[in-house]
């Protein structure tokens, strides 16, 4: 068998792999597999996980909406190629826009500072959207994809080459130290703060959910690879993390979109999956842009997740560009 016909027979091979396994195409970019999936097959979800109902919708008025936070008043910040911001019920507040020199990753609270990391350096702004500082690029190509930040403790995630890093910086933006050996086929490494003051890493190419210490250790991990709704699937998930009032973490996924809330991982019960908020039916937009393409571009997909101090989820689709709210179905 000449090399031609050896390489034809395999890529005939792998087509009906493919279709047997009911994967409708992939697209490659940035070294990154981005698997167009028949949504309503790959997860089905028991009915009675489902425990979180739709409030609220609306539009962020961005063209590539990346992240989101909660402000100390209540007002949803909405991040990409600016910071749109809006009153807990999605009314807009032009007046408190904030114009960007690029496009923010990633964006945090931390008292009345708002952390910005666009993909080159790091913005520190009032609430009002004032800038009180400016930490440069990083060296070597690295860029940012998150921050987390509390009691002047700074954390930001970066990457390149599908590598990441965990970067730990004072309140002055002096570097303390950091992690590396994260493996990040796309530009996904959410970090946040949780209720014990260490911080949780979506380790997206591991498919799992890390907890690190003040020095940058890895503490212990939860999570596992899998298309089954307590798992995370495809390429690289979690993408986006929040954590609750009462410690429990939100997780959001793209591929097969699902956003769920898995127990607080400081106890005995860590990685055990409490709630469905939203899955794979609940955005068909994701099916149809499966198919074509769209705005962001198929690495861009992602949904962003963020939690409010009343524990409602707040949920950023950067598809549709809008924003939705999520409340337990125990709320009146």
């Amino acid at each position: 068998m000449t090399r031609q016909t050896l390489r034809k027979t395999l890529i005939l091979i792998g087509a009906v792999v493919v279709t047997a396994l009911g994967v409708t195409g992939a697209v490659l970019l940035r070294g990154e597999r981005e698997y167009k999936y028949p949504l309503d097959e790959q997860r089905p979800i028991d009915p009675a996980l489902v425990q979180y109902r739709q409030v609220d919708e609306f539009e962020t008025e961005l063209d590539r909406p990346r992240d989101l936070a909660v402000g100390p008043e209540g007002h949803v910040y909405v991040a990409g190629e600016r910071i749109a911001v809006f009153t807990a019920d999605g009314t807009p507040l032009p007046d408190r826009a904030i114009d960007l020199p690029g496009r923010a990753m990633g964006i945090t609270f931390d008292g009345d500072k708002l952390y910005v990391a666009l993909t080159d350096r790091v913005q520190i702004r009032d609430a009002a959207g004032g800038l009180l500082a400016e930490w440069p690029a990083l060296e070597g190509g690295l860029e940012f994809t998150a921050v987390a930040a509390r009691d002047d403790h700074v954390y930001l995630t970066a990457w390149q080459n599908r590598e990441g890093v965990l970067l730990r910086y004072g309140a002055d933006g002096r570097p303390l130290g950091e992690t590396r050996g994260f493996s990040v086929p796309s530009p996904y490494l959410d970090v946040v703060f949780a209720p014990d003051g260490r911080v949780r890493v979506g380790h997206s190419g591991r498919r799992r959910v890390e907890a690190y210490d003040d020095s940058g250790d890895l503490m212990y991990f939860w999570g596992e690879s899998s298309p089954a709704v307590e798992g995370f699937c495809g390429c690289c998930n979690p993408v986006s993390l929040a954590v609750l009032p009462d410690g429990r973490i939100v997780t959001a996924e793209k591929g097969l979109p699902t956003v769920k809330v898995y127990a607080d991982d400081r106890g005995d019960d860590r990685g055990r999956l409490e709630a469905v908020v939203a899955g794979p039916n609940d955005f068909a937009e994701h099916r149809e842009a499966s198919g074509r393409e769209i705005p962001a571009n198929p690495g861009q997909r992602g949904l962003a997740v963020a939690a409010d101090a009343g524990g409602r989820i707040l949920v950023l689709d950067p598809v549709t560009r809008r924003v939705r709210t999520f409340v337990s179905k125990e709320t009146p």
